[in-house]
């Protein structure tokens, strides 16, 4: 990267504005900010996709409280020979 930017050129506002229809602002925020860090238009877009990228891949760990880590739920099971209409029958052993 090249020397810090205090401000973006106009050419460089208005392909943003053009751009931010297609995104989040977000990710237009994070362009911006490469982009005055030194970066260019095209480095920054790459650079931004790949962050995102990685971000679906690592999803955010949520716990409930500090004390105990999520649990996995099971599944309910559901009884196969078993009808909601009709009562339950026993299986037949072979």
């Amino acid at each position: 990267m090249t020397k810090k930017i205090s401000r973006l050129t106009e050419k460089a506002e208005e392909k943003l504005k053009e751009h931010a229809k297609h995104h989040t602002a977000k990710h237009i925020n994070r362009m911006k900010k490469l982009m005055k860090e030194g970066m260019s238009f095209t480095k920054s877009h790459n650079e931004v996709k790949k962050m995102e990228a990685k971000e679906k891949k690592e999803p955010k760990q949520v716990f409930r409280d500090a004390k105990s880590p999520p649990t996995k739920r099971k599944p309910k099971k559901v009884m196969k020979f078993y009808d909601a209409k009709s009562p339950p029958t026993e299986r037949k052993k072979k």
